[in-house]
This record gives structure tokens, sequence and C-alpha cells, in this order.
């Protein structure tokens, strides 16, 4: 999935995914078939980790015909009755608001800028529940696809490393996806192959704990 929290495949974790919206296809496992059929390798690109990315959803126009009408990160679960997202909570998609914070509301609406780290100190409950669904997602994805390889992107060394786009909350979601996807692998064939995870950091000592990639344009 991409930062839009839109998960791909029949997700065990995610309500909001394709297979119920939109298309109504696995669209993950279409493309898995596909490649196994043409015989190329086949990886899964993870890019959820920002708790903070969609805080702009809590804001409203300052102007115009719409100005104080609230975006659609203020909607709740109650608000979706009798239409086609029904039954589907909003705060799967965007996440909190945490604008309380400093800097939170100013990086979120800048192009590229992580609020500073070490924040969300009033919502750690909120931060391990996250961390741990943000996991347990991208698990869900290995268990189902087998993937040769998996990345994830940021800006510090890794995810929920603290600071970068890992702000506010640290802890070892990371590892354990790691050690899922290198046991689950091993499981399988015996061995590791081609396997591996990939993460990208415009820090360039990232390289020192993952595949380091660099993205090009950056």
């Amino acid at each position: 999935m991409h930062h839009d929290q839109f998960d791909m495949w029949n997700s065990k974790y995610q309500p909001w995914n394709s297979t119920r919206l939109g298309s109504k296809c696995d669209l993950i496992g279409e493309w898995e078939k596909a490649a196994r059929k043409a015989g190329i390798r086949f990886g899964l690109t993870f890019h959820h980790e920002y708790s903070w990315w969609w805080q702009t959803a809590f804001q409203s126009d300052t102007k115009g015909d719409k100005k104080g009408v609230p975006y659609d990160g203020n909607l709740t679960l109650a608000d979706g009755k009798g239409k086609w997202w029904e039954g589907l909570d909003p705060k799967y998609l965007y996440g909190i608001n945490l604008r309380e914070y400093e800097t939170v509301a100013e990086a979120a609406n800048s192009r590229w800028s992580p609020p500073q780290a070490g924040i969300f100190s009033g919502h750690l409950e909120y931060a391990e529940w996250y961390a741990k669904w943000w996991a347990l997602r991208m698990m869900d994805a290995v268990d189902k696809y087998n993937p040769d390889f998996i990345y994830t992107d940021g800006t510090d060394q890794q995810p929920f490393s603290g600071s970068g786009t890992g702000t506010g909350y640290k802890c070892d979601a990371m590892q354990r996806v790691i050690a899922d996807f290198y046991n689950k692998t091993l499981d399988r064939w015996g061995k590791l192959l081609y396997h591996r995870l990939s993460f990208y950091s415009r820090q360039r000592w990232s390289n020192l704990c993952l595949v380091y990639d660099c993205a090009k344009g950056w």
C-alpha cells in the first residue's frame, strides 16, 4: 500500500482494501501470479509508516465556499451510515488528530518535512497500536504472497526509529517484520534465495542496517 493506507489485497487487518472497494479484486494476488508466470522477481512495497502524514485531513479550507467545512479526517464510523462506505471507519485511513503537537501541522503541509523527534507523548497507547498494526499488515502480505523482496521507505535509518519519518514512537516493529520475512522464506524454501528487504532513506548512513536504496531525483 502507499501513504493512503488502502491495502491492495485481501487484507486481514485493513478493511479499506481493494477486495471490498473499487475494483473488488485482489490486485496483489493477480500481480503475483503474473510475475511468477513470466519468471520475474516479485516484490511488495509498503509506505504506511507515517502516522502524521495525513494530518492535513483534519483541516478545512481557509477561504472560499467551503471555508471552515471539516475535511474527511474528521468523519467517524457513524457518519458512514447510508453511504457507500458504511461500516468502514475513516480512522483506519486518516489516523487520529495529532495536530496538538508542535511542528505536526507545519510538517504535514510541507513537501517533505517530518515533525520534530520524540513527540506524541500523550498518545503512546495509540502509537503502540499503530506500530503493531503496521507490522501485522506487512506480515499478512508476506504470508499470502511470499515475495522475493519487500520494501519500505522513510527519512531515518529505519521505520519507528523515533525520529525522521519514524517520529513519535521508537520500537522494534521493523526488526519483527524482518525476522518474520526471513523465517517464512526459510520455512518455505530452506534457504534465503534472492530474498531481501530494502529501505529507502535520504540519510546516507541508512545502509549500515538495511539494503540501501536511492530513488532517482532525491
